[in-house]
């Protein structure tokens, strides 16, 4: 779970995406998003995506996080 609004996608809030992708030189994600009618997938940068899913939550004062699955 991460803040879009952090990272400057469109949509602003928490969202759940899935990580596809990882471009290793550029340091970068692919984000695929579950609303992708709404909210593009996008490359981001894996710095910010970590800031932004520790980002806490304003209404819950939690913060975002993963879910690792094997």
């Amino acid at each position: 779970c991460y803040d879009r609004a952090q990272l400057g996608l469109v949509g602003g809030g928490r969202a759940f995406g899935v990580v596809a992708g990882f471009h290793e030189r550029e340091s970068r994600a692919l984000i695929l998003e579950p609303a992708h009618f709404k909210h593009p997938h996008a490359w981001i940068d894996t710095t910010a995506l970590w800031e932004a899913m520790a980002a806490l939550d304003a209404r819950t004062k939690a913060a975002g996080g993963y879910l690792l699955l094997r």
